[in-house]
């Protein structure tokens, strides 16, 4: 009964109920997306520097050195002596060199002359073909496969610089050995070949190998011969490259290289570790802005979301007074606005996932004999295990049936359904706090099961065909008439 009138005394007023809802879910929403967007900016960033301390390169600015070098997402600080990198990358505090040589792209994704320590450091293994061996042999990232459509077998031109309107090398073609696997880094984006295809290709002119973005290339005259030439190798002497990723055996190296490198090279090297969180530091400010932005429209809802209620409660003064003549405790109220506030989350977040809330069977019991605040959180987890296992559009529905010896409470939704072994988990009581960050971790169900087992409620949770049922069964004579 009084789920009934609670449910009935929200839509009196449809116009109010509609704008607290979206008031409150303006808010969470814009909070929730930064703190995403924060989360997955950081994650990216801090998951493409895993396995590098330092990076060597060209003097110049150290963030655009990290940013190029590390992300791709900006032009090298110039060229290094292969020769003089050499000696470094071999020093005993060195545990793994990595080294990187730009030049060329195709149709705007990169084409980074390495070796395979470097598809090893972001974990991409070959989904298809093999790994390059031979000069002008490319591996090509998963996501230039889908978005070029390229595949095994097939060769193509590159274009100099970094902009796909550069001057085409057509005197070389790259040809697809090896497509990676996916891996959510840089490395989906990128076209892997050996270093000295990127030399071969540039002639092997110390002038014209691997130009930092923007210099002229060597211009092929018209009707200028191409004599057939043998492969270059990593031996070739008086080479350059563009940028080392260095990961040391001990710390040592990570502090003393800097000045080091400084003091005793035209080079530098750089931390990405300490580059990053400048370049956070520079977002920081306008992030924290936003977010100070939409905990003042959180604010600001929860005031209207306040007076909407005060007035509601001003308005239904009579209604109350009513109800506490005709027996109604102080704590009966107390339950039909708590029940209330329930009902328009849930069809809140229902609404927001495209799913329909039915209400069945509702038939009166009363809570006085067991603990409110617990029952509340029970039921309210099984509505949010229903929400999170429904398929898009589709519905929940919620009924109480009271039976001879017992008030049963009824939560089903259509879906995917719950996994057999996470539901023997959740009976078993071996999910813990530390899965709660995990997708569908089934924390929410063990919370249900242990206030159940306290209540004294029986509580059964079932998922077949797609199809999952969350029963609670009170029994009767708990209840005080």
């Amino acid at each position: 009964m009084i789920a009934k009138l609670a449910w009935k005394n929200i839509w009196f007023k449809p116009l109010n109920t509609i704008l607290s809802v979206i008031l409150l879910t303006s808010s969470v929403a814009i909070i929730t997306t930064l703190v995403l967007v924060e989360k997955q900016f950081e994650e990216k960033f801090s998951s493409n520097i895993d396995g590098v301390d330092l990076v060597m390169g060209a003097q110049g600015s150290p963030l655009q050195l990290i940013l190029s070098a590390v992300y791709q997402v900006d032009a090298p600080t110039g060229n290094i002596s292969y020769d003089s990198a050499k000696v470094w990358m071999q020093h005993p505090f060195v545990q793994k060199a990595i080294p990187l040589a730009f030049g060329d792209n195709y149709r705007g994704y990169k084409i980074l002359g390495t070796t395979p320590d470097y598809l090893e450091k972001y974990g991409a293994t070959i989904s298809e073909g093999k790994l390059f061996e031979k000069n002008f042999e490319v591996v090509i990232g998963s996501d230039i496969a889908k978005k070029l459509s390229l595949k095994i077998g097939d060769e193509f031109f590159g274009s100099h610089g970094d902009a796909a309107e550069g001057e085409v090398h057509d005197h070389y073609a790259y040809k697809v050995v090896g497509i990676a696997k996916p891996t959510g880094k840089v490395v989906d984006n990128l076209i892997l070949c050996t270093i000295p295809s990127v030399w071969q290709m540039h002639g092997g002119h110390e002038e014209a190998e691997n130009p930092a973005q923007g210099e002229e290339g060597h211009v092929h005259v018209e009707g200028e011969e191409h004599h057939e030439e043998a492969d270059m190798t990593l031996d070739e002497p008086g080479m350059e490259i563009t940028a080392v990723l260095l990961k040391f055996r001990n710390k040592m190296g990570i502090v003393t290289w800097p000045r080091i490198i400084a003091q005793n090279t035209k080079m530098q090297v750089a931390s990405p570790a300490i580059e990053v969180n400048r370049l956070f530091s520079l977002f920081g400010i306008g992030i924290s802005a936003l977010q100070y932005l939409a905990y003042g429209i959180m604010l600001i809802s929860g005031i209207s979301i306040f007076i909407a209620l005060y007035n509601t409660l001003k308005e239904r003064e009579n209604e109350f007074a009513l109800m506490r003549v005709n027996g109604a405790k102080r704590l009966q109220l107390l339950k039909v606005v708590m029940i209330e506030s329930l009902l328009e989350d849930w069809v809140d977040i229902a609404a927001d996932q495209g799913v329909t809330l039915q209400k069945g069977k509702l038939d009166p019991f009363n809570f006085s004999g067991t603990n409110y605040s617990l029952c509340q959180m029970m039921i309210q987890n099984g509505l949010s295990n229903a929400v999170k296992y429904v398929s898009s559009g589709g519905e929940i529905w919620l009924s109480g049936i009271k039976k001879s010896d017992q008030y049963e409470i009824v939560i089903e939704n259509d879906g995917e359904g719950i996994d057999d072994k996470l539901l023997a988990q959740v009976k078993n009581g071996l999910v813990f706090l530390k899965d709660v960050t995990k997708e569908k971790s089934g924390f929410g169900l063990q919370i249900m099961v242990k206030i159940a087992i306290f209540l004294g409620v029986t509580l059964e949770v079932t998922s077949e065909n797609g199809k999952t049922r969350v029963s609670y069964r009170f029994p009767i004579e708990d209840q005080t008439r």
